[in-house]
């Protein structure tokens, strides 16, 4: 048995004001995130409840002045009606979502469907029984007894636009926060809480990462529409763990994608082909320049007429995001443009 759930939603969105409402109080807090001027803790006034956290205001000219970042709160992302009521809070509070800035997802299981126990996944994977195909650059945590017990196993790291990761859910909520209705999920799903539940999970930063259905070959973003419903969610993270979390068995052969494959879930349907940007470009020294030039003439352009061009911006800084020049940005280029009126 496996259950598969939605851990973490960001959303990129569009708002021109904030307030409190009726049904949600916006709390000003006293810190600050580097994009953004303005963080608010949103609560649901019927359950009292933290529902999301808001970041707005940005402090850079290239993000549209209007757009804000969404995160909703882990706990609403497990309850049944999570969807309709996270569009329930962004129409009552007039906040127009644009995209999906993150999305996690993760499946819950005692062992792999082939019996395959995970301390002997770990234990064949360390030895180099198993390899692992494509991106093989890992993190490892783990404990050593009699024998190295391994706890946690990341491929990718926490800027990659995909990373997926192995680790002792039980374990973590043990020692860090138990959190029950992430074990009344388990339990409705028939996983036995009395042994440990592991969580195989997906990081999505779909800035960069699009998805190829297969039969049409129509290319898509996640929006805030496919997270909708689980048959969708499920769609996703067959197609991620199929591609990103795809081991071999080792035939000392040179070629692993020719090797047999590791099977760990027997059923995962999927129509989608994940289709990631930054397997076909790259940034070079062009790019580069091409980012100081956009941005000294969004920069002029609002010396010369106070209403910036929305337009502009928003091409720059999908620029920035296709080229993975975030880092650049913000290091080389903004400290040193000229200074802008608000």
């Amino acid at each position: 048995m496996r259950v598969i759930s939605i851990d973490y939603l960001q959303l990129y969105c569009h708002a021109y004001f904030l307030s409190s409402n009726t049904m949600f109080h916006f709390e000003l807090q006293s810190t600050s995130s580097r994009q953004f001027k303005k963080i608010y803790k949103v609560y649901d006034l019927l359950t009292n409840d933290h529902y999301a956290t808001v970041q707005a205001e940005p402090f850079s000219p290239v993000i549209p002045k209007q757009a804000i970042i969404v995160k909703i709160a882990n706990r609403e992302l497990y309850k049944q009606r999570w969807a309709e009521q996270v569009n329930y809070f962004l129409n009552v509070c007039y906040i127009v979502p644009q995209s999906v800035s993150r999305l996690d997802l993760c499946c819950d299981f005692n062992q792999f469907d082939n019996n395959l126990q995970v301390n002997s996944f770990f234990d064949s994977f360390l030895s180099n029984k198993y390899l692992k195909n494509r991106l093989a650059k890992y993190t490892l945590q783990g404990e050593q007894t009699n024998r190295h017990e391994a706890s946690y196993i990341r491929f990718g790291n926490h800027d990659s636009e995909v990373s997926v990761y192995l680790y002792n859910k039980t374990l973590e909520m043990r020692e860090v926060k138990t959190k029950p209705y992430i074990i009344e999920r388990w339990e409705a799903n028939q996983l036995d809480t009395n042994k440990d539940v592991w969580r195989l999970e997906v990081s999505l930063k779909s800035t960069k990462l699009k998805f190829v259905i297969a039969k049409t070959g129509e290319l898509f973003r996640i929006d805030l529409e496919h997270t909708a419903t689980q048959g969708m969610l499920e769609n996703i993270y067959n197609a991620i763990i199929k591609k990103y979390w795809d081991f071999r068995v080792n035939d000392g052969k040179t070629r692993k994608d020719r090797m047999k494959q590791v099977v760990f879930f027997k059923n995962m349907p999927t129509t989608l082909i994940p289709y990631s940007i930054t397997e076909i470009a790259g940034s070079n020294r062009t790019d580069k320049i091409v980012v100081k030039k956009l941005a000294n003439v969004v920069t002029e352009l609002r010396l010369i007429d106070e209403t910036p061009s929305p337009a502009l911006e928003q091409a720059l800084w999908d620029y920035i995001e296709c080229k993975d020049l975030k880092s650049y940005y913000y290091e080389k280029v903004k400290p040193f443009v000229k200074k802008y009126k608000d």
